[in-house]
């Protein structure tokens, strides 16, 4: 199986009658060093939210037993659910690689080594796709009194019936997105 890496954070290895694509999320999430900022923030804002609450309420547990929790303690179940998921989303970006495995009979995506937080892992059969092509998604905000959009660029299969799936959603950067959409659609047109 041929291996190259034309694309920083993307690996593609083929054979005649695979394509594997190999996309750390790290490389698609983050866009310079501002994104990098971001999503450290997130991640001890998510530290802090999770692990103060549960220490304090671990220790409770482990000193008095189950009756010494009282209804004052249910305050700290919000914190460490939403402290839980930001620790979770940080570190399914830090870690986590997705994989696009296309052979003759069909396009899969999985998503290692974590379950991922905010994508389906779709297997699609290849006889349904007409093409694969990165479509740009502009999402918009508004923070006092300011107003803003980010673009994300989303790699989607257009099937014979009309419908789009998303293969891969969320990339801030265009250039990935591109690449690995015309990769797997080069290699649609060699197996058919």
């Amino acid at each position: 199986m041929n291996e190259t890496q034309l694309v920083r954070g993307i690996r593609v290895m083929k054979d005649g009658s695979r394509l594997v694509i190999r996309w750390r999320r790290l490389a698609r999430s983050v866009n310079g060093t501002g994104d990098l900022v971001k999503e450290g923030i997130l991640f001890l804002i998510g530290l802090a939210m999770f692990g103060f609450p549960a220490s304090g309420l671990i220790s409770k547990g482990l000193g008095q037993g189950w009756s010494g929790f009282g209804w004052g303690e249910l305050v700290s179940v919000p914190f460490i659910l939403i402290g839980g998921f930001m620790l979770y989303r940080a570190l399914t970006i830090l870690f986590n690689t997705d994989v696009i495995e296309v052979t003759r009979e069909r396009l899969k995506v999985r998503s290692f080594p974590l379950p991922p937080w905010d994508m389906e892992t779709p297997t699609i059969p290849l006889q349904e796709v007409v093409r694969v092509e990165s479509k740009v998604k502009a999402l918009s905000s508004r923070q006092a009194g300011r107003s803003g959009v980010t673009h994300n660029y989303d790699v989607c299969a257009i099937l014979y019936d009309g419908k789009t799936r998303d293969v891969v959603a969320g990339s801030t950067v265009s250039q990935p997105a591109h690449y690995v959409s015309q990769e797997i659609s080069k290699f649609i047109e060699t197996v058919r």
